[in-house]
């Protein structure tokens, strides 16, 4: 009877033991996946990343600006129309030329 208790009880460390393993090995598995995930999102962010700098790189570039206030009805001024202000005329004070 003592020899049967024996054998169960290794029977049952063994089987214990071997869920354990198979229930680690489950979850590295199911780790490796969602790394593997989540690298491929990285990546798919990394491109979308790269398209919207060209993106906004070509809408800023001088073209594309200048196409896009004709389009808006903005025109190029004459230089008639062209007002330079000094640092004390554009907050509302008169220039101290020399002073």
């Amino acid at each position: 009877m003592k020899f049967f208790l024996i054998v169960l009880t290794a029977i049952g460390a063994l089987t214990w033991t071997g869920v354990r393993v198979v229930k680690a090995r489950h979850q590295s598995v199911a780790v490796g996946y969602l790394i593997a995930t989540e690298t491929e999102r990285g990546d798919e962010l990394r491109e979308e990343l790269r398209r919207l700098q060209i993106d906004r790189a070509a809408l800023l570039s001088p073209t594309a600006l200048e196409a896009a206030g004709r389009e808006a009805g903005l025109r190029v001024p004459q230089p008639d129309q062209v007002v330079v202000l000094t640092a004390g005329e554009a907050r509302g004070q008169e220039a101290t030329h020399g002073r």
